[in-house]
């Protein structure tokens, strides 16, 4: 242990490099116009009661359901750590698995090389990478940013040949990695095809030897069988708990509307040219310089930076051609990450925008999409570069071990420094990254001086006229504490596409693009508003300063006067949707 403690103390100076950005102003880490007020209003909602998900009526309304959580770690460490307030509740856990990243990869890279110090220059490069910064960071998709399960498995994974009961301890961290990120669980599951080539090789290898094969498949047969053992026991429970979520009658997150929202043939979201940018292009992958941070609106704006830096790339290098007795371990490592960077760029293989396949025909991403299980359910290729800087940073701590051997301790002191200083300066990732301080509107916490008790339809939908959703109703919705038809999903309310009242709303913020909703049926405008109120909806609250501009709004502000005058509370205005009439008691007849 005293041999280990400082190295996890440097690991947690690493790690807590990115909150200089919250000095002196503080806020959350987290870029503005992100996915922060859903995930602040996830962790709110469902608390440590209903850490895994369950009933919500609060949004969806009115028809409510079944809602599963994304980050149910997330949540606990949250309300652990409330009591501090809630941005170091927020920000605290997102610089701990940083910190777990880290430590993760450097026991992957230790058990590799057998070098402490060469060792964390794999860790610095894995918890600081540009992409790790960017998305889960930045974009606050705060589950994507638990990483720390899969070196640890493919640690265990590294003693199978002499101890096939390995296997179970890499199932059990496999099993915990699908229970904080299943979609992490797939894309680190895809290093099944390049195991799959390494262990094939083996055996050529000793067929052609003409020694026995026992030896070879044996121990990789009894692991498999373990860690599928290890998986069940740890995730096994997650599994048929989001079973029951995704295929109750209710369910906001369902198989079919899941389905509805993935790639399918010709893969029209994946083309290079989509403004979405679910992809990387090969350039990405070795882009330097501020400007080569990729930014894309929709739904929310996404972040993304690929490439782990130049000098990761030359030691990974380094290590292939100089690294003694470990030379197959580099070759076998980068073998994985070139198949992971194709896999990354989807079906039609960019280079640039401009320079790709004409048809969807990537082998790579083709085999992953339809051979791995949950494969269809990755929407965004560019989630395969995880698993590739992984393996790229232990390939890059063996080109580290080779030099040290050569020109001295120094080289391995210096490495990490020297990558850390190379992310803040030449990659893509802002420096100080972005911070958010979301304010709510006063008015939300008044909206009963004017609205009997009931659900709201919060306008506008879009921010500023753009392809994201306006998120924030999310934070106002914890603060009035009535009901929306917002949902967690990357598309617009369903109720909302469906009432031509809305519809017309949605028209005067002037969307353009993918997103845009247009109406039906025109003449069913008045009679879609009065149905508003007989679905239970008591008001619209619209937000005149989150429109494109002045214009737009006194355009939304006209179609709303048809349910009534308007009140201004503070910075909104509201509108109290005609009552409709009671009943009529058969008594009374």
């Amino acid at each position: 242990m005293k041999r280990t403690l400082p190295y996890l103390l440097v690991f947690a100076a690493c790690a807590a490099l990115p909150a200089l950005s919250l000095w002196p102003s503080g806020g959350y880490l987290a870029a503005p116009m992100t996915e922060l007020p859903v995930r602040l209003w996830i962790y709110r909602t469902f608390g440590v009661a209903h850490v895994l998900g369950g009933w919500v009526d609060a949004i969806g309304y009115p028809d409510g359901g079944m809602l599963n959580n994304p980050d149910p770690l997330g949540t606990l460490l949250y309300h652990l750590l409330l009591g501090l307030g809630s941005e170091t509740a927020f920000n605290v856990p997102i610089l701990l698995h940083l910190w777990g990243n880290m430590v993760a990869a450097w026991l992957l890279a230790r058990a590799v090389t057998r070098d402490d110090l060469a060792s964390v220059t794999a860790a610095v490069s894995f918890g600081l990478a540009p992409l790790v910064l960017a998305y889960p960071v930045m974009c606050a998709v705060t589950d994507m940013a638990i990483l720390w399960p899969y070196p640890l498995a493919l640690r265990a994974l590294l003693g199978v040949p002499d101890r096939p009961r390995a296997g179970l301890v890499a199932g059990l961290w496999v099993g915990v990695g699908f229970v904080t990120c299943p979609y992490h669980a797939v894309v680190f599951g895809a290093l099944v095809v390049p195991a799959g080539i390494w262990l094939g090789a083996r055996l050529i290898l000793a067929r052609h030897r003409r020694a026995p094969l026992c030896p070879v498949l044996a121990p990789w047969i009894r692991a498999a069988l373990y860690g599928i053992a290890g998986w069940v026991l740890a995730a096994g429970w997650y599994v048929v708990w989001m079973r029951g979520i995704m295929g109750h009658a209710t369910s906001q997150m369902s198989d079919d509307l899941l389905a509805f929202t993935r790639p399918i043939y010709p893969y029209l979201e994946l083309l290079p040219s989509s403004p979405r940018r679910y992809t990387a292009y090969l350039v990405d992958w070795f882009a330097v310089g501020k400007p080569a941070l990729v930014s894309a609106d929709f739904v929310s704006r996404f972040y993304r930076a690929f490439s782990p830096g130049i000098l990761v790339w030359a030691l990974a290098a380094v290590g292939l051609l100089f690294a003694r007795g470990h030379r197959r371990m580099a070759g076998g490592c980068l073998l994985a990450v070139g198949l992971l960077v194709v896999a990354s760029t989807g079906p039609y293989l960019p280079v640039t925008r401009s320079v790709s396949l004409r048809v969807a025909a990537n082998p790579v991403w083709m085999a992953f999409h339809y051979l791995l299980p949950g494969g269809t359910l990755i929407l965004e290729p560019l989630r395969y570069g995880f698993p590739a800087i992984l393996l790229l940073a232990v390939t890059a701590a063996i080109g580290v071990r080779a030099l040290r051997t050569r020109q001295g301790r120094w080289v391995a002191l210096i490495v990490p420094g020297l990558v850390v200083a190379e992310t803040a300066i030449l990659s893509p990732i802002p420096v100080p990254l972005p911070t958010w301080r979301p304010v709510v509107s006063p008015a939300m916490a008044r909206l009963d001086e004017v609205l009997p008790e009931g659900p709201v339809v919060q306008l506008p939908f879009f921010d500023r006229g753009s392809q994201r959703l306006a998120r924030m109703h999310f934070l106002d919705q914890g603060v009035h504490r009535r009901p929306i038809p917002d949902e967690v999903t990357g598309l617009p309310p369903r109720y909302v596409a469906s009432n031509q009242f809305l519809a017309a709303m949605i028209q005067a913020e002037m969307v353009e693009g993918e997103m845009r909703i247009d109406m039906a049926d025109p003449k069913l405008v008045h009679e879609d508003m009065l149905g508003l109120a007989q679905d239970g909806f008591v008001g619209l609250v619209l937000k005149r300063g989150e429109y494109r501009s002045p214009a737009h709004a006194a355009r939304a502000l006209h179609i709303g006067r048809q349910a009534g005058p308007a009140t201004r509370i503070e910075d909104v205005e509201v509108f109290r949707l005609p009552s409709l009439p009671a009943p009529e008691d058969p008594a009374t007849r």
